[in-house]
């Protein structure tokens, strides 16, 4: 149904990473749309899911993402999800201040350190 294939691939493409709650929940969350147009027979090139989710993460992973883009052969998903996962297990992000619950800070302002 066209319908389906069309929301699908609009909440594939306007998927955006949350820095707060981690890269493994945007990935999965790419995937799981990814899964969802395969059972439709609209299953995205490999390469249009390597640079969603490169592209769409946090500034934060940019590093990460930098030294994946210019990986030759291009590499895979799977090797993007684990090099994703090992970076964030390898460094912890946090807020180098704490906000008021309530604070007008964007959440894009926060500076983050590692521990």
């Amino acid at each position: 149904m066209p319908s389906t294939r069309m929301n699908l691939c609009q909440c594939l493409y306007l998927f955006s990473h949350n820095p707060m709650v981690g890269a493994m929940p945007f990935v999965n969350e790419v995937l799981t749309v990814v899964c969802q147009l395969e059972s439709i027979k609209r299953k995205p090139q490999k390469d249009e899911i390597t640079d969603k989710l490169l592209i769409s993460l946090h500034s934060l992973f940019a590093a990460v993402c930098m030294n994946l883009s210019l990986c030759m052969p291009e590499p895979s998903v799977k090797e993007i999800t684990t090099a994703l996962k090992e970076f964030e297990d390898n460094k912890t992000l946090q807020p180098s201040f704490s906000a008021p619950i309530n604070s007008s800070f964007k959440e894009e302002t926060l500076l983050y350190t590692t521990k």
